[in-house]
C-alpha cells in the first residue's frame, strides 16, 4: 500500500504514478494516508513507551507548487531523540546502535548574522538559502520561493 524512504518520508503506491500502483487516486489516497498518518502518530518506543512522532503531515501541509504531487504523500516529523531512518525489517523501529551517536534536531536549529540589518518579520525556513547567498556575496536566483533576510 505504501513504501518509506529515509528520512521519514511516506509514498502512497497510487495508480498512475508508481509503475505497479495499487490504490485509487480520491477517497482510497485520502483513506490511506489517513491510517498511515494515524499509525505513524501512535507509534511508541516499546523500552519506554514515548511517542516517536510528533506529527505526521500530508505533503500539501508542508509544500506547494508545480512539483507537489513529486512530493511524499506523508512527512514524519519525529519526536526528539527518534530520527525515522533505518531498516523496518530490524527487531526494533527505535534501535540505535553506538555508532549513531548525535541526530539533528527540527526545533531548535538557529541563523547567525554577526551585523545589523536583518529584516524584522516572520523567519521561513525557505529564507535560509538566500540569506546564506547574500551573506556570501552571491546574488539569489530569482527563481527561489522567498527572500533574503539581509
Amino acid at each position: 500500500m505504501a513504501y518509506s524512504l529515509d528520512p521519514g518520508r511516506i509514498f502512497v503506491n497510487l495508480k498512475g504514478r508508481e509503475r505497479e500502483g495499487r490504490i485509487a487516486p480520491g477517497p482510497d489516497y485520502e483513506r490511506v494516508r489517513d491510517e498511515l498518518i494515524d499509525a505513524a502518530e501512535r507509534l511508541t518506543d516499546p523500552t519506554t513507551g514515548a511517542r516517536v512522532v510528533r506529527k505526521a503531515y500530508r505533503r500539501e501541509e508542508l509544500y506547494q507548487g508545480p512539483a507537489l504531487s513529486e512530493a511524499a504523500d506523508v512527512v514524519l516529523a519525529p519526536e526528539n531523540g527518534f530520527d525515522p531512518k533505518g531498516a523496518l525489517a530490524k527487531a526494533s523501529f527505535t534501535f540505535k546502535d553506538q555508532m549513531m551517536v548525535g541526530m539533528h534536531t527540527f526545533d531548535d536549529a538557529f541563523l547567525y548574522v554577526g551585523r545589523s540589518g536583518l529584516e524584522d518579520r516572520p523567519v521561513n525556513l525557505l529564507d535560509i538559502a538566500p540569506t546564506m547567498l547574500s551573506l556570501l556575496g552571491i546574488r539569489p536566483p530569482a527563481e527561489l520561493d522567498s527572500l533574503s533576510l539581509v
